[in-house]
């Protein structure tokens, strides 16, 4: 199953923001590899790539927050 974090938009593996990209993507790796983690998944509503639309909550934080928060990512609603 595919999701796509809710509510965010990150910097494309491919083109310009490839750089960004990567490095955002290692950092959402780092931070859930091997944790238990809680994916609240909208059950009705996938975007145009047939992904679902999800919050991913790590030890209590919402990790669409965070990349936000930290400057990897920006509010974007579908």
């Amino acid at each position: 199953m595919k999701f796509r974090l809710y509510g965010i938009d990150t910097p494309e593996l491919r083109g310009e923001e490839r750089e960004e990209g990567l490095k955002v993507r290692d950092i959402v790796r780092e931070m859930i590899l091997d944790k238990d983690v809680i994916i609240n998944s909208y059950k009705d509503k996938q975007e145009k790539y047939g992904r679902y639309l999800a919050n991913i909550i790590i030890d209590d934080i919402d990790l669409n927050v965070w990349l936000v928060e930290n400057g990897h990512a920006k509010e974007y609603l579908l």
